[in-house]
């Protein structure tokens, strides 16, 4: 257990905080504005005070699209460092699919997450993840 840690730990934890990055990201709940110089904006929405329901979560973590890419991302950035590239394709590929048909199934619906969001923050941890495999090998 140890050796796997070590061997593999590093990389789920890097691997997390790059897909945590952009989900806040998507979510509105961290933005990086570097149009007049780099500033880091931290949003206060993830609870909210609502008229007759008191403390509730932000309407954009509780959309069937958040949920979906939060479970791909955990089960990615889980899975992803312990594959070899081939594999690790495949999944990333399997992982495309849930996003694909709730937007395909649900065409009409006014998505808090897009689905292009989705396929972006998928494919990046893919290449993330190639990437700090080949620096941590050399």
């Amino acid at each position: 257990m140890i050796v796997f840690i070590k061997k593999h730990g590093v990389r789920i934890i890097l691997l997390f905080i790059v897909f945590i990055l952009f989900l806040s990201n998507a979510t509105g709940l961290f933005e990086i504005h570097i149009t007049h110089g780099p500033h880091i904006w931290i949003s206060s929405n993830l609870l909210v005070q609502e008229a007759g329901y008191g403390l509730t979560v932000y309407k954009n973590f509780s959309s069937p699209e958040f949920i979906i890419l939060l479970l791909i991302g955990i089960v990615l950035s889980i899975n992803l460092p312990l594959l070899n590239p081939v594999p690790a394709s495949v999944l990333t590929f399997v992982a495309t699919i849930p996003p694909f048909y709730f937007h395909y199934a649900h065409p009409i619906r006014n998505s808090l997450l897009p689905m292009e969001y989705s396929m972006l923050t998928i494919l990046m941890l893919y290449i993330i993840n190639l990437l700090i495999s080949e620096l941590i090998h050399k």
